[in-house]
Parts: C-alpha cells; structure tokens; sequence
C-alpha cells in the first residue's frame, strides 16, 4: 500500500529567520484548526493545526532571533521571531523528540486553511493534563539550528 500524499506547506516569520515546513496527509481545507483562548494567542490571532500523522521542521537560520515565550513552564514554547514579533508556533521536546503546533498564519498559503477555528480553553487543565494532550495531538518535529 502506497504512503499517503502529503501536502507540504512553506512558511517563515516576516523577516526569514524562523522558517517552518508543515506536511500532513490531510489538505488544507480540511485539516481542523483551533484558536486558544489565552490572551497571547487572542492578541495574535492564532490558527494552529497538528497532525499526528504528518511532520514539521524548523530551520532556524538566525539563532540570535529566536525568542520563546512560556508562560506555563515544562508544557511548550511558543517560538517567535525576536527581531519582527511573528509567532510560528508552539514546540516542545517530550522524551528525546519534538512536537509542534503550527500557527497557519505563518505559512506562505494560510489562506487555503478554510476550517472555521474551533476555540480552546486549556486554563483548567494540570500540566500533566497539557502535555499528555499535545503528546497525543502535536505534530512530530525536527529543529534545524544553521550556525552563521
């Protein structure tokens, strides 16, 4: 039996420094999106998407501009562009490997992610409870760190 097809989504923050590639068996127009409910992700206009059965990597080509912002600590960061403010997405190492969730935004074709986002409110749940929820649902990762 053939692997699935994947579609493979580029994006990057404004200025190129956190870029990101997002491949899922699912097409755009289909693949469920979430807004969190967290002032953070409200200010940002968040659309995150994770696909188990799909992957993410993230070429960071200027370290000197990632930022991470967690206010949740030992559950994720959510990775930023320190020089032009963009959020890609949210990443965190569980066990030796990384999951993400992708900001659509961030992609080159967000706007082919047509899904009415589906709001979350995660403020009730226990740490345990947030990272036993994203092993299950985040997209597996690989960071790529370019020295310059």
């Amino acid at each position: 039996m053939p692997a699935p097809r994947l579609h493979v989504h580029s994006g990057r923050c404004f200025c190129g420094a956190v870029r990101v590639r997002f491949e899922s068996p699912t097409p755009p127009h289909a693949t469920p999106l979430r807004s969190c409910t967290c002032t953070f992700c409200l200010k940002h206009g968040a659309r995150n998407a994770s696909d188990p059965a799909g992957r993410v990597r993230f070429e960071i080509r200027r370290p000197d501009r990632l930022s991470r912002f967690d206010f949740r600590p030992a559950t994720g960061g959510r990775l930023l562009c320190a020089f032009c403010g963009a959020y890609v997405a949210t990443a965190r190492r569980f066990g030796g490997r990384w999951l993400a969730t992708v900001n659509v935004n961030s992609l080159d074709r967000s706007q082919e992610f047509t899904r009415k986002p589906q709001l979350m409110d995660y403020s009730g749940e226990t740490p345990a409870q947030t990272r036993a929820r994203r092993k299950a649902r985040w997209t597996p990762a690989t960071v790529v760190i370019r020295k310059r």
